[in-house]
């Protein structure tokens, strides 16, 4: 099984760290700033923050991983 090198783990975090911010962007701020009617769609901003949180979270642990 091919391994990665420390440089390729460090380079896939900042990957999930951008998507990360692209999910923030382009799914949860939207709805809070273009509310029609006065409804926001909760379970859009629900679902994009937890992909967010879990970008962001696999980012981190993919951090922690290449800095040893």
């Amino acid at each position: 099984m091919a391994r990665f090198t420390q440089t390729q783990i460090l380079r896939l975090a900042n990957i999930f760290d951008n998507a990360g911010q692209v999910l923030l962007a382009t799914v949860v701020l939207p709805p809070i700033f273009t509310q029609e009617s006065g409804r926001i769609e909760t379970n859009i901003i629900f679902i994009g923050m937890l992909s967010t949180i879990a970008a962001w979270w696999i980012s981190l642990r993919l951090e922690r991983i290449g800095g040893s």
